[in-house]
């Protein structure tokens, strides 16, 4: 369906209800509105709908700039109208690739691999700080000072210091919320000094994901090797980077948020955008229970948009980069696979060797 005449029609012969109360929510930030934008032209109206609650998602590092549309439709006509005019708002927010955030990565460098494990022990002397009162003042400290100018977030701190517990740490996070903007700006610009003042929530996700890796292995004992997809958009810059680093070791220094659908992280990965300076990747991410060196979990349950299969990798989590190529039958989308490893390694166990 390459126009509005051939949706409307896929819509005409849907067997749905000729009453429709649409109600679009879209969310763009200056991360999300060039990584999680997806086409209109579904083959499917359930995936239609999964691309609504997908654009609702938005875990942009600044606060989103926010695009209400409500619309009661009694008209097939109508609701194609609708849908064409959010389509161009939509590709309107990819027109800007410098507002493109990259997947921030620490690559590992042979002649330097004292940079790479830095980072690494940085999260796991993180990890090892004792769960206090104080840190947690501390945690708070910094939510405020983030948006001491926003009083309707400093509230939602408010109610967060009343209500959070450690349990309830991925839920907060999975939010469009104060906790996930500003756990992933100081994440992406590894910050230390903020790092260090998010401790107590760092942990608590940290410590989640750990217990239900274990326990989700141990259940399940799970040998064979898992699969999960990410999608999104990267400047033709960054995918070049990614050329020239295959077979290279990496460690991406976020939370890194996964799918086990590959039609969602087509979605993610906008492969109908008309922007020359964006490529649409999914990310293909292959993990074995021998080769790991940081958990990762499945957070649906937790998660208000369970329909995703969310799984969630933790900060730090270490990949060797392989083959790169088109998807067959879509040659405007590029694969690039990874690989979990850990320190058995040879290549990451000569980095150990070259910093202890």
């Amino acid at each position: 369906m390459d126009d509005e005449d051939d949706w409307c029609a896929f819509l005409e012969n849907e067997s749905v209800a000729s009453e429709i109360k649409w109600n679009f929510g879209f969310i763009f930030g200056r991360e999300w509105a060039v990584s999680r934008v997806a086409p209109l032209d579904l083959t499917r109206l359930e995936e239609n709908l999964r691309f609504h609650s997908a654009l609702r998602r938005a875990h942009a590092t600044f606060a989103p700039r926010q695009i209400e549309v409500t619309a009661e439709i009694f008209d097939w006509h109508a609701l194609c109208i609708k849908q064409g005019h959010l389509r161009e708002e939509i590709l309107q927010n990819v027109e800007d690739v410098n507002s493109l955030l990259p997947l921030p990565i620490t690559v590992y460098n042979p002649e330097e691999p004292h940079l790479f494990m830095a980072h690494q022990r940085t999260i796991d002397s993180l990890l090892c700080m004792p769960h206090t009162l104080e840190s947690k003042a501390e945690m708070l400290a910094e939510f405020r000072r983030t948006f001491n100018d926003n009083q309707e977030i400093l509230a939602e701190i408010d109610n967060f210091e009343n209500t959070y517990h450690s349990n309830a740490a991925v839920q907060w996070y999975t939010r469009d919320s104060f906790v996930c903007r500003t756990i992933n700006q100081a994440l992406r610009s590894s910050n230390v000094d903020m790092m260090f003042q998010l401790r107590y929530i760092l942990t608590d996700l940290y410590a989640h994901l750990n217990e239900s890796y274990r326990q989700m292995h141990r259940s399940l004992q799970i040998s064979t090797p898992e699969t999960f997809y990410r999608g999104q958009l990267m400047s033709n810059k960054e995918f070049d980077t990614f050329n020239t680093l295959r077979g290279s070791i990496i460690s991406i220094n976020t939370f890194l948020s996964t799918t086990a659908s590959v039609q969602i992280a087509l979605m993610y990965a906008g492969k109908y955008h008309e922007n020359p300076d964006l490529v649409s990747v999914i990310f293909s991410i292959e993990t074995k229970p021998e080769a790991l060196a940081r958990p990762y979990a499945n957070i649906s349950h937790y998660s208000m948009f369970q329909d995703e299969e969310e799984t969630l990798f933790a900060m730090g989590s270490v990949f060797r980069i392989g083959n790169i190529r088109q998807l067959p039958n879509a040659d405007n989308v590029w694969v690039i696979h990874l690989k979990t490893i850990n320190e058995n390694d040879y290549q990451f166990n000569l980095t150990h060797l070259a910093t202890a």
